[in-house]
């Protein structure tokens, strides 16, 4: 579907039914009214859930309370809970950690757009960490399915088929460890993913001019490009200051605080920018051109990059801001294996002394040793004018 058709679906709003009786929670406390929404605030005292008036909370128009549908309430919905944290706008979202949540939240997901932003915060994520939150967003919805408390059973109950629906795009950064994780712990496997960071390569210009041989002197040419983080993608191409605040909001913090227990408003809010923003920087980056077939084939690549692997290193040469080697290439020999990422190359892509010692390595993996030994050396002489200094200042000389 071309981004025209997608907008003009995008359009179309998507209605949900909440039930009279709505428990608001407001940065984790419970509450009995609303405080400021994207409408302005609610006068002092008023019920208005009961009334059956229509709202709006984050997007989306409430439907007919209890009282309206005949005074008689439905046990399905009234024990639904709409957890809503309105701090600015464009960065409203529901937080899903109650079973009965599961459906609708769904439902309305498999309403919206066949687009969605996908993305998942955790500890260590990978196939050995442990998975908290799974964002997913459309234009009109963002929902936070909190795993640590609801277990997998949000996958049972269908954000698996959500996940692995070939008909849906799912818009994802950097996918690689979400994939591991996935797959490993949940048997989840991702289809149709078109990842942001591969695609902000191609918006730069570097997939073309990467990893190329020079025919004329036989020699390859070693610009191996970075890869942006969603942050600096961000901050270049969506220039939103309220999503780069949510970002840079938790830019440090101590291990474990994905996993207690209330989240705490600003992880939240973290959460949410990330698929909110993915939406936004999609856009940015659509107005180059239609590249979405070369995206697909690539972005493939990139889901299946850890998650066939058999045993993980979890080193920098596995893990590296650098664009892996020969990624965007569909098709090579594989004869020789790198020993610093234990990928299969061409024999071409490595010198016969290499390969005589033993010590062969990709392009990529020579450029993260030589990172790696300048830290080092720049280390060692830190280390050198510290000792020299304590030297100098012994109170005896």
């Amino acid at each position: 579907m071309d981004l025209t058709a997608l907008n003009r679906v995008r359009d179309e709003k998507v209605y949900g039914e909440i039930n009279s009786s709505v428990e608001i929670v407001i940065d984790g406390e419970h509450t009995e009214k609303e405080s400021d929404l994207s409408e302005g605030k609610l006068p002092e005292g008023v019920a208005e859930a009961e009334r059956g008036e229509k709202r709006k909370c984050g997007g989306a128009e409430a439907g007919p309370s209890g009282e309206e549908l005949g005074g008689k309430k439905d046990e399905s919905s009234a024990t639904k809970k709409l957890k809503i944290a309105s701090t600015s706008e464009g960065l409203s979202y529901e937080v899903v950690d109650e079973e009965e949540q599961i459906e609708p939240a769904l439902e309305k997901l498999r309403k919206g757009l066949p687009l969605l932003a996908v993305d998942l915060e955790g500890e260590k994520l990978n196939r050995k960490g442990e998975l908290a939150i799974v964002s997913v967003a459309t234009e009109n919805d963002t929902f936070l399915f909190d795993i640590k408390t609801l277990g997998s059973k949000v996958f049972d109950k269908g954000l698996m088929d959500l996940l692995q629906d070939p008909d849906r795009q799912k818009l994802m950064f950097d996918c690689r460890q979400d994939s591991d994780c996935l797959w490993h712990k949940y048997n989840v496997k991702l289809t149709n993913v078109l990842d942001l960071q591969l695609m902000e390569v191609i918006h730069r210009g570097d997939a073309s001019t990467h990893q190329q041989l020079n025919l004329r002197t036989n020699k390859r040419v070693l610009d191996v490009p970075r890869v942006l983080g969603f942050q600096k993608c961000l901050e270049d191409y969506v220039k939103d200051e309220d999503l780069i605040k949510a970002k840079k909001g938790l830019e440090s913090h101590s291990d474990g605080v994905w996993l207690t227990r209330p989240l705490r408003k600003s992880f939240l809010r973290y959460a949410a920018a990330d698929v909110i923003g993915m939406l936004r920087l999609f856009k940015v980056l659509s107005e180059t051109g239609n590249v979405l077939n070369l995206l697909r084939d690539v972005s493939n690549r990139y889901v299946d990059f850890y998650r066939l692997k058999e045993d993980r290193s979890y080193d920098n040469y596995e893990g590296n801001p650098f664009l892996p080697w020969r990624i965007f290439q569909s098709y090579y020999s594989t004869e020789v294996k790198c020993v610093g990422c234990k990928r299969l190359f061409p024999s071409a892509d490595f010198t016969t002394t290499q390969k005589r010692e033993g010590v062969q390595k990709c392009p990529v993996c020579r450029k993260v040793k030589n990172v790696k030994d300048v830290q080092k050396s720049r280390e060692y002489n830190w280390n050198r004018e510290f000792e020299c200094d304590e030297y100098y200042e012994d109170p005896l000389f």
